[in-house]
């Protein structure tokens, strides 16, 4: 479930390097990782260090996106990830909570991001 608002240079992004031509895939697309790469950072999650269950939070693309998780691994169920964007000028974070309590910084642990199980971002021009 992912409702779409397209900004800045993820659209840039996509719409000239990912697309249904025969060279829609930029470069060694390396089984995979480029294109999770950007759709991690389209949902506003960066994993930025490998081997450290953490993610940089940056503006999504997206309004909103549910994570539907395998309720054998995550019994608290899906994350949530939204915006209060009104307007595609809107492209930096203003203020943020998880699990309804504010948040102090732009990085979360992936335990924080599944017990808070809601992430929304408030944004700005």
């Amino acid at each position: 479930e992912i409702r779409l608002s397209l900004v800045g240079s993820e659209m840039c992004i996509r719409d000239r390097y990912y697309t249904a031509r025969p060279d829609g895939i930029p470069g060694n697309e390396d089984t995979g990782t480029m294109s999770a790469w950007a759709i991690f950072s389209m949902m506003g999650l960066y994993p930025d260090t490998p081997g450290d269950p953490s993610y940089t939070l940056t503006t999504p693309v997206f309004d909103k996106v549910t994570l539907h998780l395998d309720p054998k691994f995550y019994p608290q169920g899906d994350i949530t990830i939204e915006t209060d964007r009104t307007s595609p000028s809107q492209l930096y974070i203003k203020s943020m909570t998880l699990g309804g309590k504010k948040l102090n910084g732009y990085r979360i642990s992936h335990k924080q991001l599944v017990e808070g199980k809601t992430l929304r971002m408030s944004l700005k021009q």
